[in-house]
């Protein structure tokens, strides 16, 4: 198989994909959830605390990341106690995240892996399968296909909203394992060198 690949800004362009499959985006995670109001009300709102700590985790809200860049430093943060009871919602591996409230909807990020985050209210967490498609799977859910989906199905005017169930019924072209690997790995360094050079300039 053949086939061309081109990205400019949001665009993903393919040719001769004959061998890549439709797949929904949940197949491809082992979970696709978020913080439930009853917990928030019961345990977490009142566990927060506004310093960090050695016994803390950063509350990562939907102004804390845009695309790749991950703000660490947040206004809350929650004791680490606390979060264990609640591992679906901790960050600690590779993972793609939607804003899925408000204005910011449609923005995703790539939550690296590299740190212990605790996840708030009005995002949605999508731990995959298989760590390794994390940035082709970030990369589609920004293009225009993926970007199209989620206003698609946007709910509501001034307080939008995408749902779980949404999200997980998103359509993602999947190529071969090895193609997903160039693809992801293509394009996070074209955003680095993007990244690079938006520094030197401003």
């Amino acid at each position: 198989m053949v086939y061309v690949l081109v990205k400019k800004e949001t665009d993903f362009f393919w040719l001769f994909f004959h061998s890549w499959e439709q797949r929904k985006f949940g197949s491809m995670c082992s979970i696709v959830t978020k913080q439930t109001g009853f917990d928030y009300t019961k345990t977490i709102k009142k566990s927060l605390l506004t310093k960090a700590s050695d016994d803390t985790l950063p509350y990562l809200q939907t102004k804390n990341f845009t695309g790749t860049s991950i703000d660490y430093n947040t206004d809350y943060y929650i004791p680490k106690i606390v979060a264990k009871d609640f591992p679906k919602i901790n960050l600690d591996e590779k993972c793609i995240l939607f804003s899925i409230v408000g204005a910011s909807v449609g923005n995703i990020g790539l939550f690296p892996g590299d740190r212990h985050c605790f996840l708030s209210g009005a995002i949605c967490v999508s731990k995959l399968l298989e760590e390794n498609d994390a940035d082709y799977l970030y990369h589609f859910m920004c293009s225009k296909n993926g970007q199209n989906q989620i206003h698609t199905c946007t709910k509501g005017g001034a307080q939008a909203t995408v749902t779980i169930e949404d999200i997980r019924d998103f359509d993602v072209m999947i190529p071969t394992k090895a193609e997903r690997l160039k693809i992801g790995a293509f394009l996070s360094n074209l955003d680095n060198l993007i990244t690079l050079h938006q520094r030197t300039y401003y």
